[in-house]
């Protein structure tokens, strides 16, 4: 009689438990992974439309991890999770949404016959975030092929 050898299932069962159990670890590394990518991306837009040269609203940009590392994001310092005295409208927060979606220039005040230089009545804003959101696709999407090769590799026994 032909006896059927099942240790080979029981390896793979084992292998599939072992990944299974490490996947909320990975997953949070991998979002981690993404948005410092992503954070360098956007840290080279705006240095490339706007006159950076010290870096500070580069500093300010933040990754932000979801509760169980399910997303991240970057947020300017002074949103949702902002020190005490860095909100309102001179915040971080604040400053970077007026260089991205642009703001109102106050009407000038000149008196008879004053003819004002500027003619518009917004400044134009630098979308550096929306110019970074294909570059984060393409990362994220990298880093997810990547991570899928290695969950491979541990099914199939080569880590």
């Amino acid at each position: 009689m032909a006896q059927i050898d099942i240790s080979a299932l029981q390896e793979l069962d084992e292998r599939f438990q072992q990944v299974y159990e490490a996947l909320p670890q990975e997953r949070a590394a991998l979002h981690r992974r993404i948005g410092e990518a992503v954070q360098g991306e956007l840290g080279e837009r705006i240095a490339s439309s706007l006159d950076d040269s010290s870096g500070k609203v580069r500093s300010w940009q933040r990754v932000h991890l979801g509760s169980k590392g399910g997303y991240a994001a970057i947020r300017p310092a002074g949103t949702k999770d902002s020190p005490p005295g860095k909100s309102g409208p001179d915040g971080p927060g604040a400053i970077t949404t007026y260089l991205e979606r642009g703001h109102r220039i106050r009407p000038p005040k000149g008196g008879k016959g004053y003819r004002p230089r500027i003619r518009v009545g917004r400044a134009a804003g630098r979308g550096f975030y929306q110019g970074t959101q294909d570059a984060a696709r393409a990362i994220a999407l990298r880093e997810a092929q990547a991570w899928g090769d290695e969950i491979a590799r541990k099914l199939e026994g080569k880590v």
